[in-house]
């Protein structure tokens, strides 16, 4: 099912079409596992705070993640599932990827509040910051 992540009013709509799936097409009622990952990370983010590349992505990166996750809870099953993808960027530093690195600091500090909220529930909340990856965007990147 297609979702904008940097959209949260498209969130309602996800939710009820998630919904209406499970109960027809899979004929359950929740799902188990929620893993947030959406969008790359910006080559370069301006550093005024109202430029439209820095709003949206706090829109996809934090904003969506919250909101997305709180919209979907009461499909998440019980003893249920949901997993973060957060960046190295938490934990070393590169010029221009200072917005990038809060605001997945951000979701990690989600991700370490979570299980206290959603304990009673048994639903488990991990995160995983993988740091950078060999693919051809890195290559292409290497190149210029």
């Amino acid at each position: 099912m297609p979702l904008n992540a940097a959209d949260s009013k498209t969130f309602d709509r996800f939710a009820a079409d998630l919904r209406e799936a499970l109960q027809h097409t899979f004929k359950r009622d929740r799902f188990t596992y929620l893993v947030n990952n959406a969008a790359p990370a910006p080559t370069r983010v301006s550093p005024r705070p109202r430029s439209s590349s820095s709003i949206k992505l706090m829109n996809v990166h934090l904003k969506g993640v919250f909101f997305l996750t709180q919209k979907l809870l009461p499909l998440i099953a019980d003893g249920g599932r949901i997993v973060n993808i957060s960046s190295g960027l938490t934990r070393f530093c590169f010029p221009g990827k200072a917005a990038y690195g809060a605001m997945k600091g951000g979701v990690e500090v989600l991700s370490r509040t979570w299980p206290k909220e959603l304990g009673p529930r048994g639903i488990a909340v991990n995160v995983v910051a993988p740091g950078a990856i060999r693919d051809r965007l890195w290559r292409r990147r290497r190149a210029r």
